[in-house]
């Protein structure tokens, strides 16, 4: 297979995400557009060691935030860690250019400070339909666990986007212990997200409920529980399909053990009733490791990629919903970053007319 990088935009930043597109010509090609959030020069892959990020006791696993789509084709970022000025992390845009092989437009929207803030955001932020932005950070808050962010865009042009903490999360053992993991926002502005340890050790499905008037606090309600000893530990992500289902990936199978699943979360059928989990995908290492956050299509399949290991540079992949009932789901690997166990796909694949776009991380050692 055929793989093509050319680096697109460089910035500062100590944390590397980078836009790739694999476009479906004969067999898939990978083309990657490096947008490399690294001090060093232009073109140099980079990743969050402790060369070019500060020390913020976080595991490396958790350095790569991704990006996610916005309106008129910008692209939303996070930066786990920036420069020395904004050791905490930080929220940029991406803005494409105006012209056929124009520079990318690159803003920093707001940089985390810490407690009470939030520190180290997780994953890319998600898009509201008033242009606000919601997401998690893994540390910070009132109890260094990590927060539910809000950031607003400015109300005139020109101005600031405005940052309000929204949940900080406990160090306490229940559903609401951190650090979290992902979000999902509701139909009726109810937000859901994961913690790796909520309800037990095993992770936890929350819904976070609007204040019943402005300014007032968000209510967070446990819903489903992952068991020790279950399919699938430690949830990382989520994602909302039809009918109230959701989606997900978890870091580990049963016991803590294997390379990670990809499961769905279907609606109790009465109010009051229980969640009910089913496992989609089982890694083991030969199909991908550790999977990243799925995106589903308007077919009903659901496209995903995993982190590199010895046995492959990292997969991108379709998971295509049964054709009858009874039968399990199907996957398809589409490409593979080859044998570069350093390099790999880190964050949710965007599905956009036809091609699929996503990021990947080198760690410099």
């Amino acid at each position: 297979m055929m793989i093509r990088y050319t680096v697109l935009y460089v910035t500062p930043y100590s944390v590397p995400p980078s836009v790739s597109t694999i476009e479906p010509v004969g067999s898939w090609l990978v083309k990657a557009w490096s947008v490399t959030l690294v001090q060093g020069p232009p073109g140099v892959d980079g990743g969050c060691s402790s060369k070019t990020s500060p020390p913020l006791g976080r595991q490396l696993e958790q350095c790569p935030a991704g990006l996610t789509s916005g309106s008129r084709g910008a692209l939303y970022g996070a930066a786990s860690a920036g420069t020395t000025s904004d050791y905490c992390g930080l929220i940029f845009e991406l803005q494409p250019p105006t012209a056929p092989g124009g520079a990318w437009t690159e803003a920093t929207l707001y940089s985390f400070s810490g407690p009470p803030d939030g520190c180290g955001p997780v994953g890319p932020p998600v898009v509201a339909a008033n242009g606000a932005l919601y997401g998690l950070t893994s540390t910070g808050g009132a109890s260094v666990y990590g927060t539910l962010y809000e950031l607003r865009p400015p109300t005139a042009p020109g101005g600031s986007w405005s940052e309000t903490v929204l949940f900080s999360f406990t160090g306490a053992p229940g559903p609401y212990a951190g650090q979290p993991t992902s979000l999902v926002l509701g139909a009726n502005g109810e937000i859901y997200g994961t913690t790796p340890s909520g309800g037990t050790a095993a992770g936890g499905l929350i819904e976070f409920q609007p204040p019943a008037s402005p300014g007032g606090a968000w209510t967070p309600v446990s819903l489903y529980t992952f068991p020790i000893g279950g399919d699938g530990s430690l949830p990382t992500s989520l994602i909302a399909g039809p009918g109230g289902r959701f989606y997900g990936a978890t870091k580990y199978g049963s016991h803590f053990l294997g390379a990670g699943t990809i499961f769905e979360l279907r609606p109790p059928a009465t109010a009051g009733g229980a969640w009910t989990h089913k496992v989609l995908l089982r890694f083991d290492g030969k199909n991908g490791d550790v999977p990243n956050p799925v995106t589903l299509a308007s077919d009903g399949s659901l496209y995903g990629s995993a982190h590199s290991n010895s046995a492959s540079g990292g997969p991108v992949y379709q998971l295509s919903p049964p054709s009858s009932p009874g039968e399990g789901w199907t996957q398809t690997i589409l490409a593979d970053f080859g044998m570069y166990p350093a390099c790999g796909p880190d964050s949710p694949l965007i599905v956009r007319n036809g091609n699929i776009y996503g990021s990947r991380t080198c760690i410099s050692w």
